[in-house]
């Protein structure tokens, strides 16, 4: 019996404890659609009845084995499945197996592994599918890009105290996500909310399903940023995001917060597989450079306006608008309610640019972001990286410490004190359109369209 409720613990009571918790690690709606079309496949060839879903009711090694085979036929015959496709979802079987609590030995026999494994291309197929994952490749934001992308915000030359509108605060706001996902490198899942379950956007939602879902949720809220303010009149100190910050703002100017760093939560980066979470490194953003200065002002800017009442609010959810902005709006119509700006906005508007340029829009997705940062902090930080690791070498062959190529001492012991990101690595935004030439890198990469 459950203890205390009363209630005895059935088969559906450890499904849905396995359903619930092994979220933070793999995807159940993954699995979930992955059941449904075994289910529906066993239907279809009339072995529902006999098999149970999820062949429950078979119980015999080889039948099970046999019934598998066939389903990876199926899959490479008529679902066109070949080579790591077949693997993966021999891969993705033994998961769902797992996760509704039915054996999966059958996914690693013999008889499984052998048919997973004689599904090969044909050369035209090779062919088709090597042009395909060139169409499809991702190609990395650039400075040009950004600029791109600041200009059409209309963020420079913006006035927050004039009561922006709709249209002209939620550019601003997608503008600041590619600044975050270019400069820190975030993923769009731990910014932006995902979409809305149920009701309309804004929609006061109250039930458990909806607390659950925030929960759940990794995007970035106020209070996982921090703020070092430099009062004249009191010693420096940090501040908390959220109301926090927000009140400090009301009668202080953003060059008094000298630095801001976040502490968010990722499900990528916080496991190893065994549960554990792992420290990160706070991503910083400071005012070493005038592009770095912009993107913080466009971060304070907005905490000021939006007024977050909680730390718990999602980041890029702005308030309500007042009568006076909703008459500034670009669209008069409509309800007044929060808005959540997703990183589909931004990816929209970058596909735009994209065709715009002549190229495809397939090229262009939220993970041109990430590669961006990686890439262009590369570019300009490999230098640094460069004399960084002398050093490095150096402490560790004093005394013989450590083996000279260990990787202890820069994971424990080094106080990375230059912690920047790429619009903090150029001066200007002068300097910035040196490093590269925008799109025309994106066109000449992209070569010939047929």
């Amino acid at each position: 019996m459950l203890r205390g409720e009363g209630i005895r613990y059935t088969r559906d009571h450890l499904v849905g404890h396995v359903e619930a918790n092994k979220g933070a690690v793999a995807t159940g709606t993954d699995h979930y659609k992955f059941k449904m079309l075994f289910d529906g496949w066993l239907e279809a060839t009339g072995r529902l009845r006999e098999a149970g879903s999820l062949m429950g009711k078979i119980k015999n090694r080889q039948d099970r084995e046999q019934v598998l085979g066939f389903y990876l036929l199926d899959t490479y015959r008529y679902q066109k499945k070949r080579e790591e496709q077949v693997l993966a979802i021999v891969s993705r079987g033994k998961g769902t197996f797992d996760r509704y609590l039915e054996c999966s030995k059958a996914w690693g026999s013999k008889l499984v592994k052998s048919v997973a494994a004689s599904c090969p291309r044909t050369k035209k197929e090779v062919g088709e599918r090597v042009h395909a994952q060139l169409d499809r490749e991702k190609y990395d934001i650039n400075f040009g890009i950004m600029y791109q992308i600041r200009e059409w915000s209309g963020v420079r030359g913006m006035r927050w105290d004039q009561r922006p509108g709709r249209e002209a605060v939620e550019k601003a706001l997608i503008y600041l996500l590619a600044s975050m996902m270019f400069d820190i490198g975030m993923r769009k899942s731990n910014i932006c909310e995902g979409k809305a379950p149920e009701g309309k956007e804004g929609e006061n939602k109250d039930s458990d399903e909806e607390d659950t879902r925030r929960e759940d949720s990794h995007c970035q809220e106020v209070g996982h940023w921090e703020f070092l303010v430099e009062d004249p009149m009191e010693e420096e100190e940090w501040i908390t995001g959220g109301p926090a910050i927000a009140k400090w703002l009301k009668t202080r100017d953003n060059e008094w917060v000298t630095m801001a760093r976040s502490r968010y939560i990722t499900s990528k980066a916080s496991r190893n597989g065994k549960g554990r979470e792992l420290s990160k490194q706070v991503a910083v953003v400071g005012r070493r450079t005038e592009v770095e200065a912009e993107f913080l002002n466009l971060l304070l800017d907005y905490l000021r306006w939006n007024q977050h009442e909680s730390d718990t609010q999602p980041l890029m959810r702005r308030r309500k608008l007042t009568t006076e902005e909703i008459a500034n709006s670009g669209r008069k119509a409509g309800v007044n309610a929060e808005k959540s700006i997703r990183c589909d906005d931004l990816v929209k508007q970058l596909k735009k640019l994209t065709r715009e340029a002549g190229i495809r829009d397939s090229h262009a997705s939220s993970g041109s972001f990430r590669k961006g940062n990686v890439s262009t902090g590369v570019l300009l930080g490999g230098t640094r990286i460069e004399e960084r690791e002398k050093e490095l070498e150096k402490i560790r062959m004093r005394g013989g410490k450590w083996v000279s190529r260990s990787k202890t001492t820069e994971a424990h012991y080094l106080n990375a004190k230059d912690n920047r990101g790429p619009l903090a690595m150029v001066a200007s935004w002068e300097e910035a359109l040196t490093t590269d030439k925008g799109f025309a890198d994106w066109r000449r990469r992209q070569g010939a369209r047929k």
